[in-house]
Order: C-alpha cells, then sequence, then structure tokens
C-alpha cells in the first residue's frame, strides 16, 4: 500500500512535464504546411504537409509552453496591442501575394509581451528577415497589418502616459518607416494630450504638433464664442486655471499652461495668469507666451455682460478677436472670487483702480502684465540674487554714485530717478505682491516712498520710526510712521556699515518742521544681464 501512494505521488508531479514530453502537431493555419512542437528540444518545427520537409526550424525555449496549451495551440490570434498572440501567426507580411510565418519566441517585446521572428517567404523557401523582425521585437507585441494601405503599424510605450505609433511601408522588399506619431499625455500634470506627428517623405521630416484634452469632461469656469465660430474656454482643474481655443470642429486649435512650472525651491506652481479687477465695468485675464499678449476682456456687470472678447499682441500688431455676447457661459468675476479664495493655484489678482503718474510704477506695471510664468518665478526668488560686494576702491566709488544720486533724487523729489536706483527685480516683486492682495498701484506707490504704517492709536505711538530704524536707536516703542518724500528737506548719511553680504546705508531724514526719522538702506551688487556689475538698492524706500 505504502509502494502504491509513493507511485501515485510520482505520477501526480510528473504529468505536467510529460504532457509535452511527445511531439505535439498544430494544423490549423495553412492546407500546405503544418508544425510540430517539441518541449525536450525546446524547438519548433513548419513542415510542408506533402513532403515532410522541414522548412523552418525555430528555438522556442522562451515561449510558456503551458499556456499556449491552455489555448489549444490555436494559430493567428492577434489581439493588439496586449491581447493574446498566437504562437504560429501565418499572413503576408511584405504585400507579395505570399503568406509569410511569424513564430514566438519568447516575452522580448516591451513589457515583457510576446516577440517574434518573422520568415519571409521566397521561392519554396522561408528566411529570417532581420527588418520584420526587429519591429516584432522592439514595440509592444506583434505588429499590424493594413492590407488596404499595404502599410505595417507598430506601438510602443513608457509607463501610462506615453506612446508611440510608426508605420512602415515595404519598398523594394524593404521596410521603410513613414510616419510617425508621438501621443503624451498630462505633460508636466495637466490635463492635456500632446501629439507630434512626424512625416517621413523624400529624404526630409515634415514634424506637426497638436494637441487635445485628456479628460472626458472639464470644470468650465468662463467660456464664449468668437465670430469667426471659434471657441474660448478658461477651465479648472485640480485646482489649476487653463486656457484653450478649440476650433469650429470642436478640436483644440491653442491652449494656455500646457506644462505647470514650479519653483525649484519652494516646489509652489508659479504664477502663469494675471486678473485685472478694480473697475466694476471692465474685466481682464492676462496671460503671456513667449512672442504673444494675450488679454481676455469682459465689459458689462455681472448680470449682463455687453461686450466680451480677446486681444492678442504680438510682433508690434494687435488683433482684437471679438465674441459673441449671448454666447457667454459664467463670468471673469468668479476667477476673481476663486483666486481669492485660494482655488485656482496659478492666478494673481491685481486691483488697479487707481491710477499713478509715476513714470517709473507705470513701466514696472506694463513689465509685470507681459511676464511669462517663468519670469514670475525668477521675481519671487529675487532675495537669491543679489551677490557679496567686494570693499575695494573702485567699490567705493561706485557707492558714492549711488549715494549722491540718492539724495539728489530725493531733494529734487523725482520719483523716477528714485525707483531707478533700486533693483527692478525686487520693485517688481513688491509690486506684485502688493498689488496681488487686491490693494491699489496708488497703495503700492504710497508704501515705496513713504514706508508701511502701523494703524495704532496716537497715544500708543509716542515716537514713531520707520521700519528700518538703526539698533542702536531702538529705545522707542518700535510704530512705524509714514513719511511724504515732499516732506523731505534734507537727507543726512549717518554711515554704511558691511554686513549679510551687502552694504547698510544708515539715512536720516530732516522734515520741514526739523524732526528727524532714521532708516536704513540696503545696497547690494548684482550681475546685469552685459554681465557688468553694479551697486542698487536692495529694500523700498524708507
Amino acid at each position: 500500500m505504502l509502494y502504491l501512494k509513493k507511485f501515485l505521488f510520482t505520477l501526480v508531479a510528473i504529468t505536467p512535464i510529460m504532457l509535452f514530453a511527445k511531439t505535439i502537431k498544430i494544423d490549423d493555419f495553412s492546407p500546405l504546411y503544418y508544425a510540430e512542437v517539441n518541449d525536450i528540444q525546446h524547438k519548433i518545427l513548419i513542415k510542408d504537409k506533402k513532403t515532410k520537409k522541414i522548412l523552418i526550424r525555430s528555438n522556442i525555449e522562451d515561449v510558456d509552453l503551458e499556456y499556449e496549451a491552455s489555448n489549444n495551440f490555436q494559430s493567428n490570434v492577434v489581439q493588439r496591442p496586449y491581447g493574446d498572440q498566437s504562437l504560429i501567426i501565418y499572413e503576408d507580411f511584405n504585400f507579395d501575394g505570399k503568406k509569410d510565418f511569424a513564430i514566438k519566441n519568447g516575452n522580448y517585446s516591451c513589457y515583457g509581451g510576446p516577440s517574434f521572428l518573422i520568415y519571409l517567404k521566397k521561392g519554396p523557401k522561408f528566411y529570417l528577415d532581420d527588418d520584420f523582425t526587429r519591429i516584432a521585437q522592439e514595440y509592444c507585441g506583434m505588429f499590424g497589418v493594413d492590407n488596404e494601405t499595404k502599410t505595417i503599424h507598430a506601438m510602443t510605450k513608457s509607463g501610462c502616459c506615453w506612446h508611440l505609433f510608426d508605420t512602415y511601408k515595404v519598398e523594394n522588399g524593404k521596410l521603410k518607416l513613414v510616419n510617425s506619431v508621438e501621443e503624451t499625455y498630462g505633460v508636466g500634470g495637466t490635463p492635456f494630450v500632446e501629439y507630434v506627428a512626424t512625416e517621413y517623405k523624400n529624404g526630409k521630416e515634415v514634424v506637426h504638433e497638436s494637441f487635445d484634452l485628456a479628460v472626458d469632461e472639464i470644470d468650465e469656469k468662463f467660456s464664449f464664442k468668437l465670430t469667426n465660430g471659434k471657441k474660448v474656454i478658461l477651465f479648472e482643474n485640480q485646482g489649476f486655471l487653463y486656457y484653450i481655443l478649440m476650433d469650429k470642429e470642436g478640436r483644440g486649435e491653442f491652449a494656455f499652461n500646457r506644462e505647470l512650472l514650479y519653483d525649484e525651491a519652494t516646489q509652489e506652481p508659479g504664477k502663469s495668469f494675471i486678473y485685472i479687477t478694480g473697475n466694476p465695468d471692465r474685466r481682464e485675464l492676462h496671460f503671456n507666451t513667449e512672442d504673444a499678449r494675450y488679454t481676455i476682456y469682459q465689459i458689462g456687470d455681472k448680470e449682463k455682460v455687453s461686450q466680451v472678447g480677446i486681444t492678442v499682441e504680438t510682433k508690434g500688431k494687435l488683433y482684437d478677436l471679438k465674441g459673441l455676447s449671448d454666447t457667454v457661459n459664467g463670468n471673469l468675476e468668479d476667477i476673481d472670487k476663486k483666486s481669492k479664495d485660494g482655488v485656482l493655484k496659478n492666478v494673481l489678482v491685481f486691483r488697479v483702480a487707481e491710477k499713478t503718474d509715476n513714470k517709473f510704477l507705470q513701466s514696472i506695471y506694463e513689465d509685470i502684465k507681459n511676464m511669462t510664468p517663468k519670469d514670475y518665478m525668477r521675481i519671487e526668488n529675487v532675495y537669491n540674487k543679489t551677490t557679496e560686494a567686494d570693499k575695494d576702491d573702485s567699490d567705493k566709488e561706485k557707492i558714492d554714485r549711488l549715494i549722491q544720486r540718492y539724495k539728489a533724487a530725493i531733494l529734487n523729489k523725482n520719483r523716477d530717478e528714485l525707483f531707478s536706483l533700486y533693483y527692478r527685480d525686487h520693485l517688481l516683486y513688491k509690486f506684485y505682491s502688493v498689488i496681488g492682495e487686491s490693494k491699489s498701484t496708488a497703495f503700492f506707490e504710497r508704501e515705496l516712498l513713504n514706508g508701511y504704517t502701523y494703524d495704532v492709536p496716537k497715544d500708543e505711538c509716542k515716537a514713531p520710526r520707520l521700519l528700518h530704524y538703526p539698533k542702536e536707536e531702538t529705545k522707542y516703542n518700535g510704530c512705524w510712521v509714514s513719511v511724504a518724500i515732499d516732506d523731505i528737506v534734507d537727507v543726512q548719511i549717518k554711515d554704511i556699515l558691511y554686513e549679510d553680504d551687502s552694504y547698510q546705508l544708515n539715512v536720516i531724514f530732516v522734515k520741514r518742521d526739523g524732526s528727524k526719522i532714521y532708516a536704513h538702506e540696503h545696497i547690494e551688487k548684482i550681475k546685469q544681464s552685459d554681465g557688468e556689475m553694479v551697486y542698487v538698492f536692495g529694500n523700498y524706500p524708507g
């Protein structure tokens, strides 16, 4: 009894191996040929039915024959790109009217998919073809055959979001790549799919780029149709605002923010859109590319939009693409609210109802409206851009000239000259930081010229001082006060100190009533675009 149990165990253990111990015949793919599979030799033989002559001998050592057996060794199954693909595929691959063989040799294609050796029929024999075998190995599974267009189609991928589709034709018996389409989903985390199609013809490459939405539905915030039949859409996706222009057929023609930019230091998203508000009858949303400036405008109150459209300024020309007010869906004011609530991470809100006569401030305002997302990140990192000042005679001369210009600008009440002495990137940073809090340009000018002001009762501020007060003068209670440039009659330079990789200029402002205001300025050395090292003031005027 013990011997019988041992025998049964041995029989069960070797049964899967014995399944292929004999030759398996496959005879479902051709009236002319049949195949023999031998698991011991790890070979597949293609034979002539009449002569029994071996026409193809191929190694199948890396083929899962148990899986093939579970499908009864069925031939000519090609479920592209990731489905079942047979051990044997018998089809005309080179469009010469003669059927060829694809013999599976393992799982060497993309992501461990099935791979094949391609044998083309030439006369009475079959020959292994390197070109056809290459595309049956390097892409994802077996290639596709289109008999109508006489083309071969192959696909490969990388992860979820990148695919490559190649199309080949057979010329003079050789494969020739004629077209490639590269498909990329969610570039930079955005809801778009981008296509790069390359056509190869007469030794030249013609590249065409296009895109589409990669999501089935979008959260539309504001939209309208243009008079030319195209549609402007602003929509939100995962807290970011996007712009897309659809053509008359509903296909994407242009989109902005197709790749989100992040600050490398903070990993915070960069600002891509500027929302201009403050005028109750007009609202604007600005965004800029490297070669054009776009402004979506809405005229009228929230209840009734009278005019809508988008202007495009490029190469010195301005184009006004007018919209149809009766097609408006949503309101630009909703963009403002979403931005204030922090829902839209890439929108900066400016309130500019009050105008400034300061030309330098106006130029800063124009600079900000012309910024690209990369510019915003550059400005946000302005504090990291200054360089250590060298203390030599030439530097001393530069600083002396800077101080003399500074004094003259204040005493002559020349605001443009005064602002021009400051690090422009720093002013841009201050400008959009302050205005971004929905304050006016006039408020910003007041802060630049006069310093910050604390709103405290007078009896709690017996001896007001400016924000930048020298340490040795801290006997006062620390409340801040504004001082008008027009009220300053003298500027006295107390001393210049070197600290924290920059110079500190300690200043005494003498007012008309004889009182004195103590303040200081930071002087920093920066590298200009032309490579010259210059000294500028690094903080706003105190």
